[in-house]
């Protein structure tokens, strides 16, 4: 690219990025693949906006692409497609190399490539709260790959002129049409606050000691993340979709989501498929424990001992300032310099937490010794055995996940159906016509049932005079209709039909604007009356 044009690029569209470049040592073949990248999303974003509805305004997300360049890309190399390297890239289907500890890339000289990796690299490190332990990994996962996916959509599938989405070019298509499920029916700013820390909040101040901020000790040592309380963002979730939708639905989408996950998770990585699979040997152990009543009670006492001998343990320590010192000496002989433990004062402190959860502990044994505890507990053991049992996570083929899809898409569309009862406003319910017809062209589509949400928007959005009522008659209405949610005619209000009837069947001609873009049939079995005329041309959305 000249350096004339490179420049009135620069200039174009954001002379920020000018200035970031100036002080990075990037190669001119960097600079500008640099500076394509922003113009195709640019070109692209109001189109990816109106098309997918939940995404933030173009200006926060160019912001937050050039905050990455500056802030977290010290280097950036491309690498040659014929390379050794990029053979290997090929190889493991990859088109990028992130190195955030070093604030490096590498990439592919395309731009979707370096978007890919400036998105990697913009994510934070997501933590969670250790009650989700046996599905972090599949969460993250989820969060991470999703998340990425979902914003390099817009130089992806989006070229300034037409639309179209892309599977080749997934990462997971089965962890996208999750992703795009949960924000199209809550949005995506909690996601986005949680992965791509969004949302500035104030946060405890912490130790810069290399010590303190790392997991030094897993059985006693306090995270970074314990010592900043940091928000649990899954409740957060699970809390927002429960407002929307209630209890039920809410129950039921969360428990397809996971089964899918701890699917997906263990077709790939056979460690984690054996942990769920003795996460499972546990509770059927647990369960055939508690066929004997008194067994069960003796067992439960038997542990109770044991914590409570290792609580006196601490306490002697905790009361003895020249044992805990000995202690402290003695832990920190053999450890490496990582791992040693910061003062006295702070073993102390680990004590304390760790003498915290053995009471929890012994709380938790004292409530399964009470019978009706006891009862509600084995219920609870039944059913978690049952959601584990329903994954069928020895049945690794695409039948089993597109089975649990097709569970959790008829419970996302429950959820439309409820939004589309609650829309009043027409911002409300054009918003939802755009969400169904993504959701209808995002790959996989295992579910069929979407006729009765058709025609429940369609009809509601006719009788308030959003879309064109072309006749009295529902059905004919709908057939005519309906096309509005398999056209990838980006803007829907451009959309323009001309109706024309011959011996029972009605032909639509769709245009894009005044660019025909093509041609549907509609058989017209009984004598139906319109409300437009024919051979005219009519707006979808007349207003």
């Amino acid at each position: 690219m000249p350096k004339d044009i490179f420049s009135k690029i620069i200039k174009d569209y954001n002379n920020e990025l000018e200035i970031i470049l100036e002080k990075k040592a990037f190669s001119s073949d960097v600079k500008n693949l640099l500076l394509s990248m922003l113009y195709k999303i640019e070109n692209a974003y109001e189109d990816y906006k109106k098309v997918k509805v939940n995404v933030c305004e173009k200006k926060q997300f160019v912001k937050e692409i050039l905050e990455t360049i500056k802030d977290k890309c010290d280097e950036i190399e491309i690498i040659k497609p014929l390379s050794e390297e990029g053979k290997k890239l090929y190889e493991n289907n990859i088109n990028c190399i992130v190195d955030k500890e070093n604030k490096k890339i590498k990439t592919f000289q395309n731009e979707k490539s370096i978007l890919d990796a400036i998105l990697q690299m913009r994510q934070q490190d997501i933590e969670l709260n250790e009650k989700y332990e046996l599905i972090e990994k599949p969460i993250k996962e989820l969060l991470k790959i999703g998340n990425n996916m979902n914003s390099l959509e817009v130089i992806r599938d989006f070229n300034g002129w037409s639309w179209d989405i892309t599977t080749i070019e997934m990462k997971n298509i089965i962890y996208n049409k999750l992703y795009q499920l949960l924000i199209i029916l809550i949005g995506s700013k909690i996601i986005d606050t949680w992965v791509n820390n969004r949302k500035s909040e104030e946060t405890d101040e912490i130790p810069s000691n290399v010590i303190l901020s790392s997991k030094y000790n897993e059985n006693y040592g306090i995270t970074k993340k314990e010592m900043q309380e940091q928000k649990d963002y899954v409740e957060e979730i699970v809390s927002r979709f429960y407002k929307l939708y209630g209890k039920e639905k809410t129950k039921q989408f969360f428990e397809k989501l996971v089964q899918i996950i701890i699917l997906e998770n263990s077709k790939n990585d056979e460690k984690y498929k054996e942990k769920i699979n003795k996460e499972i040997e546990q509770i059927e152990e647990e369960l055939e424990k508690m066929k004997n009543n008194k067994t069960f009670l003796e067992e439960l006492s038997i542990q109770k001992k044991k914590i409570n001998k290792q609580i006196k343990e601490i306490d002697t320590i905790l009361n003895d300032e020249k044992e805990l010192k000995k202690d402290y000496e003695k832990r920190n002989k053999n450890l490496p310099n990582k791992e040693k433990i910061f003062s006295v004062s702070h073993l102390k402190l680990m004590y304390e937490k760790q003498r915290e959860k053995l009471l929890k502990e012994i709380k938790a044994i004292n409530s399964k010794m009470e019978p009706q505890k006891f009862i509600e507990i084995k219920r609870n053991l039944q059913e978690k055995l049952e959601f584990y049992k329903h994954i069928e996570i020895e049945e690794t083929t695409n039948k089993n996940t597109l089975r649990l899809l097709k569970e959790i898409e008829e419970i996302f569309l429950k959820c439309i159906s409820e939004k589309i009862e609650k829309a009043n406003e027409k911002s409300e319910l054009e918003k939802i016509i755009y969400e169904l017809r993504y959701y209808k062209l995002i790959p996989p589509v295992v579910t069929k049932e979407t006729d009765e949400i058709e025609r429940k928007l369609i009809k509601k959005a006719s009788e308030q005079k959003i879309l064109t009522k072309f006749s009295e008659e529902e059905e004919t209405n709908y057939q005519i209709l309906k096309q509005i949610f398999t056209s990838k005619i980006i803007d829907l209000n451009e959309i323009v039909y001309t109706l024309k009837y011959t011996k029972g069947t009605l032909t639509l001609n769709i245009y894009d604007g005044n660019t025909h873009d093509e041609t549907k049939q509609i058989e017209i079995t009984e004598k139906t009356e319109l409300n437009v005329k024919l051979n005219k041309k009519i707006k979808i959305f007349p207003n």
